[in-house]
């Protein structure tokens, strides 16, 4: 059987053949034949030989550059693996080893590898001739590496030395002997770094400048926020020190400030009196910086901003004052309800002789509350007052007095389907309209029961006082439709008990004269409240509603005119004469409150 070639050790079964002599018999030709014959042989021998060494040297140098691709691979890798190791990293290794001889060590043992898979000496010597250049040139660009590293590390630790020198200089502007530290130790770290990288004197001092004009910069601005005299003295000193930009941003920058500075303290001067005002400052202002353009600018603005800080005060201020009666709007708010006089004062009566201007306010603000209560009442009835003909408010109370003022009208009206739709919403309740229909049943009968007559009765006579004069003759007519509804629906809810109970005394029907009597009480006997000053006066339950109102004012105003009537002359031309010189208004209320803080009303 033939034989197979191996790859790394080539073989043959090609084998010399002797021969064939069968022939004719020996003699001279026979000796020719064989000596011929022996040269053939010769000659094939000699030409297998030569092709086994070209295939042994192919073979070899296929297996030898196959180990090399592999050795490059390889390389590639660790350079890519030693190129990732910046910093501290390159220079300091864990197992103390340079990263040179680190990384060119585990390379070896990968070409060791490498060498020792081939096939026999010729490979492997020629891959180890090869491998070794391989690894001579990773190492020297590891070493390459390194020292760029060594380098950059070196900038990194002199740029933070630098920063940390800065650093100390802004946190401690004023210390004389910290900023000299800080200049000493950037101007020392600047030095180290030209001597490494070989820098001639020109350059060196270039790099101390821009390191030491961060830090001159810093010194001046803080310096400049709060004293810009020492600022400029300062930069003076160091002006060599700074870059050229930095020189004409500093001078730039200190002279503004300086304006910015003498505009500041000559505004302050003017609004540190209380009894500045805008336009006596401009024009004092004005006068000072005319000439200086700039600094007349920021004076200006200095003034508005402090035009602004002084509203803004006095605009808390107010919200201050105001916050008693904003509370007491806002609760009125949220419960659906207008804000009465007596509880409105009650909230703003200490701001009428401090603050007379806050007071209108307060009470401005109250109005304006009741006005939209009253928009909103006056929107949520509309519909039920045109569903039965009402031209006023709808409340239970005001419902059955039109009902028994106008008997004809509802008599026949279907109160269940008009109403519904009000109970449902709110506006009525339940009871109201269970009243209203009780009124319309005793509207519908031909003979009313006595206690119903009363009230029919005191009803046209309620209606008939309230449209006759009251208080000064003016009070009902200044009141609205549905302030007139809610006074008379008052006087209802007053009168209704009272003509029970005549009627439970007597256990008869009342008549007329007695009806009237009862509903005459209701704006002639008196109860007594105070007033914002503490007055007391007394007033009639009708009368009491109208000030509620806001109708009744005029009763209290009546009370103040005839009380300030009787303060002597003199003692009221002296308190008014010291009011105006306070600035507050002279007014009776605040004449009289005056009076009677000084013990004078008895």
């Amino acid at each position: 059987m033939p034989v197979v070639p191996s790859y790394d050790n080539l073989q043959t079964s090609i084998r010399p053949q002797a021969p064939n002599l069968s022939g004719p018999a020996p003699g001279a030709l026979a000796a020719q034949q064989m000596q011929d014959a022996g040269r053939a042989v010769s000659d094939a021998a000699g030409a297998a030989g030569r092709v086994l060494i070209d295939m042994q040297r192919e073979a070899n140098d296929l297996r030898v550059t196959d180990a090399l691709n592999s050795a490059i691979q390889a390389r590639t890798d660790a350079q890519l693996g030693v190129l990732t190791l910046r910093g501290r990293d390159a220079l300091e290794r864990p197992d103390g080893k340079p990263l040179p001889d680190e990384a060119a060590d585990a390379l070896r043992q990968q070409y060791d590898a490498l060498r020792d898979g081939l096939g026999n000496d010729v490979q492997k010597q020629a891959f180890a001739a090869r491998s070794q250049q391989l690894l001579q040139q990773f190492r020297a660009g590891v070493g390459e590496h390194v020292l760029r590293e060594y380098q950059a590390h070196h900038d990194q630790v002199a740029e933070a030395g630098i920063a940390a020198a800065q650093r100390q200089a802004d946190l401690n502007p004023d210390s004389e002997e910290m900023r000299g530290q800080s200049v000493q130790a950037i101007r020392g770290i600047v030095d180290n770094v030209a001597k490494r990288k070989g820098w001639a004197p020109e350059q060196r001092d270039a790099a101390v400048i821009e390191a030491l004009s961060p830090l001159h910069m810093g010194v001046i601005a803080s310096r400049m926020q709060r004293d810009v005299d020492s600022a400029v003295k300062y930069f003076e000193s160091v002006e060599s020190e700074l870059r050229p930009k930095a020189r004409a941003d500093v001078r730039q920058a200190l002279a503004q400030r300086s304006a910015e500075v003498r505009a500041g303290s000559a505004v302050r001067a003017l609004t540190a009196d209380p009894a500045w005002t805008l336009a006596q400052a401009d024009k004092a202002i004005t006068a000072q910086f005319g000439d200086k353009p700039e600094e007349l600018r920021m004076a200006r603005a200095e003034l508005r901003y402090q035009e602004q800080v002084r509203r803004d005060a006095q605009a808390e201020q107010q919200r201050e004052l105001l916050a008693p009666v904003q509370q007491l709007i806002g609760d009125a708010l949220n419960a659906g309800r207008m804000v009465g006089p007596q509880e409105r004062d009650r909230a703003i009566a200490g701001l009428r002789l401090t603050r007379p201007d806050l007071y209108a306010q307060g009470a401005k603000l109250v109005d304006q509350h009741n006005d939209e209560v009253r928009n909103e009442r006056r929107a949520a009835d509309a519909d039920a007052r045109s569903t039965l003909g009402m031209d006023r408010a709808l409340n239970g109370a005001a419902l059955r007095y039109e009902m028994l003022l106008n008997p004809a009208k509802y008599r026949s009206a279907n109160l269940m389907e008009a109403l519904a739709p009000e109970v449902r919403a709110g506006r009525l309740s339940p009871q109201d309209l269970e009243q209203a229909i009780t009124v319309q049943a005793q509207l519908m009968k031909p003979q009313k029961p006595p206690e119903f007559a009363s009230l029919v009765t005191g009803a046209q006579h309620l209606d008939h006082r309230l449209r006759s004069a009251v208080i000064d003759g003016k009070a009902w007519d200044r009141l609205d439709k549905d302030a007139q509804a809610d006074v008379k629906a008052r006087a209802l809810q007053a009168a209704e008990p009272l003509l029970l109970q005549l009627q439970q005394a007597t256990g008869q029907k009342a008549d007329d004269q007695q009806v009237k009597a009862v509903i005459d009480s209701l704006f002639v006997q008196k109860t007594y409240r105070d007033t914002f000053m503490g007055m007391r006066y007394g007033a009639s339950f009708v009368e009491q509603q109208l000030d509620d109102q806001g109708a009744g004012q005029r009763l209290v105003g009546r009370l103040v005119t005839d009380a300030v009537s009787r303060i002597p002359p003199q003692d009221r031309a002296r308190i008014e004469q010291a009011l105006r010189q306070a600035g507050q208004p002279a007014t009776p209320e605040v004449v009289l409150q005056y009076w009677q803080a000084g013990g004078g009303a008895r």
